[in-house]
């Protein structure tokens, strides 16, 4: 049987570190690009596995964990092809990761007929990101979709959500990757992460508009120590923020030329994009 599915991608602008690392609080937007998702499923003698991202044959673990999940659900051993397709590119702070693990948790789901809600399939997604170190909180986000603030790490149920412009865009200028595990995993980072994040969650919900988004992001991201080298010179260029986690620059905007201008003069690729009003999906 074939499923697809689609997650769009999501950007933070600051978060806060859960208890034993399962989840965080945090605040971002979800943007119309992002990952699908096609599965094909069959019955085998043995469970046998083809995965691709972009038609490379990649490690991704976070996926293989997924995977791991349903193959403990299904009754029978099944041959699983596959394929992701990324329109951002992976490892630089657009959730693609999350995006991945989400749209695959739906396609799974519905391929392998295992008939688990949509909560329960994202919260399938979420552990995986958990295990591997690729996230704590965006596939929560990611489920929504739009522009939220997440108040309970690992909660689908406290997502508060922020008005905003149907005319705002994303520009997204993607300088360098960074590997997530390696900063919410450090008891360094974690020290200077949380106590800013939680201040900033708390602001945002005092006055949940983008405007304070992104002054509490730049805060966020200079106060931390995490923006630094050109990803700053980018902020202070553009007037925009950091991609949580990765060397990125985003800004939001009705107007995102001058933004664009601006940001070619740091990154050879600059992505415009919309805020996406729709969450994960089936396509199809």
């Amino acid at each position: 049987m074939k499923a697809y599915a689609f997650s769009p991608g999501h950007v933070t602008g600051f978060f806060s570190i859960g208890a034993d690392l399962q989840g965080s609080i945090g605040a971002g937007f979800c943007v119309e690009k992002g990952v699908k998702t096609t599965v094909k499923a069959k019955t085998s003698k043995t469970n046998k596995l083809e995965l691709a991202l972009n038609g490379h044959t990649n490690r991704l673990p976070t996926s293989h964990a997924v995977v791991r999940k349903y193959l403990e659900l299904s009754e029978k051993p099944r041959s699983l092809s596959i394929v992701h397709k990324a329109e951002l590119p992976v490892g630089y702070g657009f959730g693609m990761s999350g995006a991945g693990a989400l749209s695959l948790s739906l396609a799974l789901n519905k391929a392998l007929k295992t008939r688990l809600s949509a909560l329960e399939c994202a919260k399938i997604a979420h552990e995986a990101e958990i295990e591997c170190g690729t996230g704590l909180g965006t596939v929560v986000a990611e489920r929504f979709g739009g522009f939220g603030v997440r108040t309970e790490p690992g909660d689908f149920e406290k997502y508060e959500r922020i008005k905003f412009s149907n005319k705002l865009k994303a520009v997204l200028a993607p300088l360098a990757p960074l590997d997530t595990s390696n900063i919410i995993r450090d008891e360094g980072w974690q020290t200077r992460i949380m106590g800013i994040g939680r201040a900033c969650v708390r602001d945002l919900l005092r006055n949940p508009k983008a405007e304070q988004f992104i002054t509490l992001s730049r805060l966020f991201a200079t106060e931390s120590g995490l923006a630094e080298g050109q990803v700053l010179n980018a902020m202070n260029a553009s007037g925009g923020s950091m991609a949580m986690l990765g060397r990125s620059v985003f800004v939001l905007t009705e107007k995102p030329r001058n933004a664009v201008s601006i940001l070619k003069n740091y990154c050879k690729k600059v992505i415009v994009t919309k805020i996406s009003t729709k969450g994960a999906r089936l396509i199809k």
